[in-house]
């Protein structure tokens, strides 16, 4: 890339995208890193745009069992200060130590316990996303509408194409009482 980006908020990233709008620069949308289809390698220098410094927990909301939270938050991290709450986001990607919230919704993230709690296309509520032109959008419940918003669903799964997302509001459960693990050996 020609520069990397380290945004802290979502004005930040209205600017840069305003900025390389105007100049046709490209943008790549990074999180941790964790991708392996080479999205985030740029072909025509660009720049890339680093979300890890976006990582806060913003909202936990108990009653209607929500949070909106930014999108360069680890998986495991978000799911260690559920847990401290009693909660989960019920979200275990293979990956989840090392990849993001936002990658999460990038690329329409599924893991082990998505029979039981749902891909992230399911547990996702709301998007706040800058678009190219640094207009920052909100879909689903952070944008006042409901969670079948249809630009949701265009914006899950968009790997940055459409824009950067900057919060992400989610379901979560309360945590099972108790787990059991069982693992099975076969002779051959």
């Amino acid at each position: 890339p020609m520069a990397v980006c380290f945004p802290e908020s979502v004005e930040d990233i209205s600017r840069i995208m305003q900025l390389c709008s105007g100049e046709r620069i490209p943008v790549i949308a990074y999180g941790a890193g964790s991708g392996v289809c080479g999205a985030t390698v740029p072909e025509e220098g660009g720049i890339i745009l680093d979300t890890k410094r976006l990582c806060r927990l913003l909202d936990l909301n108990r009653e209607n069992l929500t949070i909106t939270v930014e999108p360069g938050m680890l998986g495991e991290r978000l799911e260690d200060l559920l847990n401290q709450e009693g909660l989960t986001l019920g979200h275990f990607p293979s990956s989840i130590n090392c990849s993001t919230i936002g990658g999460y919704v990038a690329c329409r993230s599924a893991g082990q316990y998505s029979s039981r709690y749902g891909k992230i296309e399911d547990l996702t509520l709301g998007l706040e996303v800058v678009l190219p032109d640094g207009t920052v959008a909100r879909y689903g419940v952070l944008g006042g509408g409901h969670r079948h918003d249809p630009m949701l669903a265009v914006q899950l799964g968009a790997e940055g194409t459409l824009g950067i997302v900057t919060q992400v509001c989610l379901k979560v459960e309360p945590l099972p009482e108790k787990f059991d693990f069982k693992g099975f050996a076969f002779l051959d």
